[in-house]
């Protein structure tokens, strides 16, 4: 694919976003990768992208539940407020420790979440959700 996706990864742990960054330069030269400490940070990013023209949104979010300050859930509630014209594309992976049923029941509540992952995932995970563009689960 020659189209380069832009990934958000959403996520305060720094450990999981240098692991994750170097699994995406594995399997994906098609991807560029931005990041977002935090659910609220996230939100601004988004919210610039809309209002620059210029700016790119992306085309793929991984995001944490646990994050200080605003974390997933709210992250999921803020996003679900944005222009759905703009945001219709953006695929959502949350990206938890958690095997909980009530966070994947929880997922489903918003369209744009294609799955939930459970942390550590591979890199043909990865691969398939950047280079196949893939509805999992």
């Amino acid at each position: 694919m020659n189209v380069s996706k832009l990934i958000l990864i959403v996520d305060d742990d720094n450990v999981y976003k240098l692991v994750t960054r170097r699994m995406i330069s594995i399997c994906c030269s098609n991807a560029e990768i931005i990041f977002a400490e935090n659910g609220r940070e996230a939100i601004n990013l988004l919210q610039g992208a809309i209002l620059d023209r210029s700016l790119r949104l992306p085309d793929i979010i991984l995001l944490d539940i646990e994050m200080p300050e605003m974390n997933g859930w709210e992250f999921l509630r803020a996003f679900s407020s944005l222009p759905g014209m703009a945001t219709r594309d953006i695929k959502i992976y949350v990206a938890s420790s958690s095997i909980d049923e009530l966070d994947r029941e929880r997922t489903q509540i918003y369209p744009a979440v294609k799955e939930l992952l459970v942390k550590p995932f591979s890199v043909s995970k990865i691969s398939g959700i950047i280079n196949d563009g893939i509805r999992q689960g």
